[in-house]
């Protein structure tokens, strides 16, 4: 079977938010994306869904239905099992600006042995995000050698 890609690539996350029109607000002023699309027609003319972009990316956010069981991970009480990694420009700007906006800091930015400085943050609906930005190349052989070390100097 061929997958169809109309509008968005063959994968599209899709996540599940409490309030569609607030997380598209927060993931705009946080997270730096940008609102391509608002859909209302929600109970009392809340919007039901919005995409998202973020340079190439694509992302679409649906309100939760408790009564479906489509919960939020925050509503949920749970910590989801996926996270999103979002590669940026400045982390350390981004990571702050996120904490600003209301998202949890989770880990502070810090430099990593893949070649890139990270941090991660919790959003208003309990998603969690990784902001990467990419400092330099290392060989896949160097990324070894630095987790055999860590290992070994963990014991």
């Amino acid at each position: 079977m061929k997958p169809t890609t109309k509008k968005s690539t063959s994968i599209t996350p899709h996540l599940t938010v409490r309030d569609v029109a607030q997380a598209a607000k927060f993931y705009e002023t946080a997270l730096g994306f940008t609102t391509k699309l608002l859909l209302p027609g929600g109970p009392e003319g809340k919007i039901m869904h919005a995409e998202i972009t973020h340079g190439s990316s694509s992302l679409m956010l649906g309100p939760e239905s408790v009564a479906r069981g489509i919960k939020a991970p925050i509503t949920a009480g749970t910590t989801p099992p996926v996270s999103l990694y979002l590669n940026v420009e400045d982390v350390d700007s981004v990571h702050a600006q996120a904490v600003k906006s209301g998202a949890i800091e989770l880990l502070p930015p810090s430099d990593q042995f893949f070649g890139a400085r990270t941090s991660i943050v919790c959003d208003l609906d309990g998603h969690q995000w990784m902001l990467a930005e990419h400092r330099t190349e290392v060989s896949e052989n160097a990324m070894t050698k630095k987790l055999t070390a860590a290992r070994l100097g963990a014991k």
